[in-house]
């Protein structure tokens, strides 16, 4: 169930909008610029079943009525994956004040007959440092522990292998 609001150029001093942009999937999602004609809610759709917005939703935060750039808005992780398509969509607040209610009274904003909102794709988060082999990174790994530096240990061991320490050893053991 979805109520139509229409908004008129005197009751507001910008048209509602959203500026938001594909990124890496992760414990939020970054919107760049809302403008919001009264207090409301961006709130994160999944994909319906019928491949348009929707779903489920993923995540939501109240906006006050003017501009408000780089919205962080909290994601339920559990529900997302690299490839999937969201629509962050603006809703008003027009309910029980604070507390989000739709299907109900906190409809999605309507300007000139469209749905103020936008679809982006979620991608694989960008991994940090790593080693590269084909067509996988595969993570750095910690050489420290316990606020022991290792580096040195695993140098010396690398060394000793090399210089044939471990086979001389293990012929003795042979023997």
């Amino acid at each position: 169930v979805m109520k139509q609001i229409t908004l008129t150029a005197a009751a507001m001093t910008a048209t509602p909008s959203i500026e938001v942009n594909d990124q890496a999937y992760g414990s939020s999602l970054t919107v760049a610029k809302v403008v919001a004609a009264q207090d409301g809610w961006v709130v994160v759709h999944n994909t319906g079943t019928d491949g348009n917005f929707g779903g489920t939703v993923l995540g939501k935060v109240l906006v006050k009525a003017g501009t408000t750039s780089n919205l962080s808005i909290p994601l339920d992780q559990t529900m997302v994956k690299a490839g999937d398509k969201v629509w962050p969509m603006l809703h008003i607040d027009a309910g029980v004040i604070g507390t989000y209610e739709f299907p109900g009274p906190d409809a999605p904003v309507v300007v000139n007959g469209n749905i103020v909102m936008k679809q982006i794709t979620l991608t694989a988060p960008a991994m940090s440092g790593g080693t590269t082999t084909g067509n996988t990174t595969m993570p750095a790994m910690p050489v420290t522990g316990n606020g022991f530096d290792f580096t040195w240990l695993i140098a010396l061991a690398a060394l000793a292998l090399v210089g044939g320490f471990g086979v001389r050893k293990l012929a003795r053991v042979r023997n």
